[in-house]
């Protein structure tokens, strides 16, 4: 669940924490890179762990950089060949310019395509051929000097058995809750295995398509090259579906968009968290199925609270939204922030914390179409204040 107002004070901290060092944190603090010599950096596109597993039969890109020695440690100072030395950046590595000489797979257990790359980096598109464990083998040359490198990568390779969708946005799109009108939101689809661990694929591997007029593909949303999401737009009240398909698999989810005129009623549930839920399941979080009756905060919730806008239709059914319309009677004592710049009644989520000074009461209030809702908050002296400490 996102903590809004939490994530930019750890973030100011942590700046200011780099700073006060006055040092950098080395990315390869060994001196080597992943390649099995250490001679070469090896990257899969899209994946997350240390040990690739890739989808047998789906082309996944691999990155191959061979990182300057001096720099792979993370010093504070570099020499030049003019004697002095200057500050090195430690945030961004310098690489050797790399062309490929050759790559295979240890006995044919892939076929590899070498991609056109002119940054000075190797990218190779792998499909392995069969299960199981396979070293990736390769010989780059540099294309300033006559030196060359060669080193090789572990990837197992397992057979796609089912295609998933996850839900990404954990407080968005959850089950047995509609939208409104001009919510966004995005689906994730993943090849799995037979033991439900994910695979890795290019993202052009799997594809999709939508149906019904009730969402859009939402084009201009930007998830990045290495990831498989597509982003949809809630366009009209209606039902739509979408379906995702990588070769012989097939995955489809639906989604429902309501009609605003049919609000009857709105409240904000708390969020639980999935440490204490066995349904939260993979969105990381659940939406209590009882509304909150007051917002008890103390001066050190500068972290927040987190709630979903929760709209009640006249079918009896629920949706999510209205969460941009929630103001607070005294903005000196809390603060509200949505998580996303959707219009104030496609909003689904709401973090109210509190502004770390400031003891009172007041009410979070809100007018959704013709319904009005208020709930109370109290903000007490938290335990930093108590002890002398400061926030």
């Amino acid at each position: 669940m996102k903590q809004f107002l939490g994530l930019a004070v750890r973030l100011a901290s942590i700046s200011a924490a780099v700073v006060a060092l006055g040092g950098c944190f080395p990315e390869h603090s060994d001196g080597e890179a992943n390649g099995d010599t250490g001679a070469l950096e090896f990257a899969v596109q899209g994946d997350r762990y240390d040990s690739p597993r890739v989808a047998t039969g789906f082309q996944v890109e691999v990155e191959i950089n061979r990182i300057d020695p001096q720099w792979q440690a993370c010093v504070i100072s570099k020499s030049i060949p003019n004697g002095s030395s200057r500050i090195q950046d430690c945030g961004a590595l310098n690489t050797e310019p790399i062309s490929l000489i050759d790559a295979s797979c240890d006995d044919n257990a892939c076929t590899i395509t070498p991609e056109t790359n002119s940054s000075g980096e190797v990218a190779l598109l792998v499909t392995g051929t069969r299960d199981g464990l396979a070293s990736l083998h390769v010989d780059v040359k540099s294309t300033t000097s006559s030196a060359t490198w060669g080193d090789s990568f572990p990837l197992t390779f397992a057979t796609a058995t089912a295609l998933s969708v996850h839900r990404q946005d954990t407080e968005d799109v959850k089950a047995g809750f509609s939208l409104m009108p001009g919510a966004s939101f995005s689906w994730c689809p993943s090849l799995l295995d037979a033991n439900g661990d994910v695979l890795v694929s290019t993202p052009s591997s799997i594809t999709n398509a939508a149906s019904g007029a009730a969402i859009t593909v939402d084009s201009s949303a930007n998830q990045g090259d290495a990831s498989n999401c597509a982003e949809f737009r809630a366009a009209a009240p209606g039902t739509s579906s979408v379906t995702f398909n990588a070769q012989a698999l097939s995955h489809s989810e639906s989604i429902t968009i309501s009609d605003p005129n049919d609000i009857v009623a709105a409240e904000l549930r708390p969020f639980l968290d999935s440490s204490t839920d066995a349904d939260a399941g993979d969105g990381g979080a659940t939406i209590a199925s009882s509304p909150a009756t007051s917002i008890d905060l103390t001066t050190d919730d500068f972290y927040g609270l987190s709630y979903a806008s929760v709209l009640t239709l006249k079918d009896g059914s629920h949706a999510l939204g209205g969460a941009g319309f929630y103001k607070a009677s005294s903005e000196e004592t809390v603060s509200i922030l949505t998580n996303d710049t959707d219009p104030e009644m496609a909003r689904t989520s709401m973090s109210v914390a509190s502004m770390g000074s400031v003891i009172g009461d007041g009410t979070i209030d809100a007018t959704i179409g013709t319904v009005k809702v208020s709930l109370p908050f109290h903000v007490s002296e938290g335990a930093s204040q108590t002890d002398g400490g400061t926030n």
